[in-house]
């Protein structure tokens, strides 16, 4: 087993066992291998990518298994032949049998606004999926954004040693949509009634100038609301941009009504990954339908509208995928 390899299976062991007597021994025997704090520290960041993957997109509705490929590879020759990407997902559209895609998951951190893989990589692993007859994806998570996009390889742009895409061009091109990923539809018609309390206890949202939400009610038509649960809250918190309209005044609280600033869109996988950061619960196996449920219900409830993400530009692999997996012919 070469040192990536030893250094990729330490850090799994790590994540599996958070701070517990054998995270020290784990960094020991990570740190004594032949890397660079850099180099250790990228290969954690692109670990913990891959793993949050699987959690978020195993929540959305057609995906109907996604399960992690042992990249152990031997011969060790291989490697100069294919590359095994990191999951093996089966996407079952409604009435269809599921049907499998190999997805590679890559971090583009911090500001960044362009990805970037290796076009030796790349081309390792369409070789590896052409081998089986499975369409490939690149999955993207843009931390800056906290914001995943998926594509397939013929949507990167080529260049001599490295093909690439943008942000812009990425949320325009995003496939995510075979896995049921869709937008949730925010107009300048919301108003929001929220009432906070400096001093409440129990309550876990806090504003710094105003204090704990303790009630807090939407109208995505402007005139008719309903409640919003604490996580409910703190998802409206993060998608819509508000501003203030009226303070009412009841003893230490204020009743605060505000209303959408701008006309926009959230993604559903969006969410879904700000619920799980907001859980703490990455790596916990009910946790991501716990959070697919409550976006369910607040869509549900609130009566969200919703609509599809579909993908600009037709691409022979977008044609593709979306027949395999969705039955469904590109137009022209």
């Amino acid at each position: 087993m070469n040192p990536q390899e030893k250094l990729q299976r330490l850090l799994k062991a790590k994540a599996a066992f958070p701070e517990t007597e054998l995270t020290t021994a784990l960094n020991t025997l990570a740190r004594g291998l032949p890397f660079t704090e850099e180099e250790h520290d990228r290969t954690e960041r692109g670990l913990t990518t891959e793993s949050r993957f699987a959690d978020v997109y195993s929540a959305l509705d057609w995906t109907a298994l996604i399960h992690g490929l042992d990249q152990w590879q031997l011969p060790v020759s291989s490697k100069d032949e294919w590359q095994v990407p990191d999951y093996v997902a089966f996407v079952r559209f409604p009435d269809r049998k599921a049907c499998p895609v190999f997805v590679e998951a890559k971090l583009v951190s911090g500001q960044k606004k362009t990805f970037e893989i290796s076009l030796t990589l790349l081309n390792l692993l369409e070789h590896y999926a052409a081998t089986w007859g499975i369409p490939l994806l690149i999955a993207i998570y843009w931390q800056a954004l906290h914001l995943w996009t998926t594509h397939t390889p013929d949507q990167l742009s080529r260049k001599a040693k490295n093909a690439c895409i943008s942000l812009a061009c990425a949320m325009e091109r995003d496939v995510s949509m075979v896995f049921s990923d869709t937008l949730l539809v925010i107009s300048t018609d919301w108003r929001r009634r929220t009432m906070y309390d400096p001093s409440a206890e129990g309550f876990h949202l806090w504003d710094p100038k105003r204090g704990f939400i303790v009630d807090d009610f939407l109208a995505v038509d402007g005139a008719n609301f309903v409640q919003l649960s604490e996580v409910e809250s703190g998802i409206i918190n993060k998608i819509m941009r508000p501003k203030v309209l009226s303070v009412e005044k009841n003893g230490v609280r204020r009743v605060v009504t505000t209303a959408c600033t701008m006309d926009s869109v959230a993604k559903a996988s969006s969410i879904v990954q700000l619920l799980l950061e907001e859980f703490e619960a990455f790596g916990e196996e009910d946790e991501p339908s716990r959070a697919f449920n409550t976006l369910a219900r607040l869509k549900l409830n609130a009566k969200i509208p919703i609509q599809p993400y579909i993908p600009k530009g037709k691409t022979p692999q977008l044609a593709l995928l979306f027949e395999r997996t969705l039955g469904l012919t590109w137009p022209d």
